[in-house]
């Protein structure tokens, strides 16, 4: 069987105080439950897996100084370290992930953490909208709530023991790092250890849905606080368009948005725009570019968003990074192509990619007494 190299971006860029940034990303997170591995076999795993998988590498000292992320579909560990300190940092992380030997009681104690971590925050109205949300958002991967809860309960050791062998490996890592790479020494990361692993790949799987089934929805619940959310489902109905495309089309309209804190979404079977709103009203109106002025502010908006993200952020920036190389997207030649990117390029684009625009209100209104 092929071997499988794993997947490492490099961007030299100096920081102060020759500090390194890096973000390990894998394809799998919370609405995240089906995969396709090596191209043929379906496995059917568990929403609440990288929540659990995570808090078990809290309980363990050696991931002092590591960020875990968990994200709809794709899972991050994050750090920073001196130029000298780097390699056996991201050594660590890996054969961490790779080693697949663990301890019962630690399973029960992340488990039961994890529990009470996502009770505690359930609580919050803003939170529940926004992962009942997900159910319209994500409605490809046919995300529940429900179903996530019902996951955080019930995996067992021997499950979490068995999806761990199957989809951390090292052909569901992506590695971006930023900063003084010139002298980093790879071939001391000593991955020989996990040498059978790299010939699994692994894919996030769905089901398909006829797109013009989904329409317009306006959900009313009652809660302790009045809250409005909005998502925008992104259907592209030409099934050749890629990520890429996708993404960049999706970042574009997103800047027509009057809103603040927006959450834009892209991955193989998914796309959205997700953002709280204290007016109520209908936003997929904005959602449109059709003259090149509207175009110009959109895009250098964007390209500005990015250049702050690398300057200022730039642990957030690897982040994102590595979430787009796992969705097959490198931000290097994004950026340039965007860069480059004319108002009818934009419009040819749209027009290939051929979607539709659905909108969902999840609006939360305090119970009057």
């Amino acid at each position: 069987m092929k071997k499988i190299k794993l997947q490492i971006e490099l961007n030299n860029r100096p920081y102060s105080k020759d500090v390194i940034f890096a973000a390990v990303s894998l394809r799998g997170g919370y609405t995240t439950r089906n995969y396709l591995v090596n191209d043929s076999t379906h496995l059917v795993a568990n929403c609440a897996f990288y929540n659990i998988l995570f808090n078990y590498y809290r309980i363990e000292n050696e991931t002092n100084g590591y960020h875990f992320d968990v994200q709809r579909a794709v899972s991050t560990v994050s750090f920073c370290k001196k130029g000298a300190e780097f390699i056996p940092a991201l050594k660590c992380i890996l054969h961490t992930l790779f080693n697949h030997e663990y301890d019962a009681e630690k399973f029960e104690e992340a488990k039961q953490t994890t529990k009470e971590s996502f009770a505690l925050r359930y609580k919050d109205g803003a939170f529940r909208s926004k992962y009942k949300g997900f159910e319209f958002s994500d409605l490809n991967k046919r995300f529940t709530l429900k179903q996530l809860i019902d996951d955080i309960d019930s995996l067992t050791y021997e499950e979490f023991q068995k999806i761990s062998k199957e989809i951390i490996v090292p052909g569901n890592v992506c590695v971006y790092i930023s900063g003084e790479t010139k002298e980093l020494a790879f071939s001391d990361l000593s991955l020989e250890d996990f040498e059978e692993q790299f010939s699994q790949t692994v894919r996030i799987a769905g089901y398909g849905f006829d797109p013009y089934l989904r329409q317009d929805a306006h959900v009313t619940n009652k809660a302790r606080e009045d809250h409005n959310l909005i998502i925008e489902a992104i259907d592209f109905l030409n099934k050749d368009c890629t990520n890429f495309a996708k993404l960049i089309i999706t970042e574009l309209l997103a800047e027509q948005i009057p809103a603040h804190d927006i959450d834009i979404w892209v991955d193989s079977l998914d796309a959205s725009i997700m953002f709280s709103s204290e007016q109520l009203r209908g936003y997929k109106a904005f959602l449109s570019i059709d003259n090149e002025k509207a175009y110009n502010n959109a895009h250098k908006s964007l390209l500005t968003k990015y250049a702050s993200l690398l300057e200022n952020n730039p642990e957030h920036f690897v982040i994102k990074a590595a979430y787009m190389m796992s969705v097959g997207v490198y931000i290097d030649q994004y950026l340039e192509f965007l860069d480059k990117c004319s108002y009818e390029l934009f419009v040819e684009l749209c027009k290939k990619a051929d979607y539709k625009i659905t909108e969902a209100q999840i609006v939360l209104r305090k119970e009057s007494r």
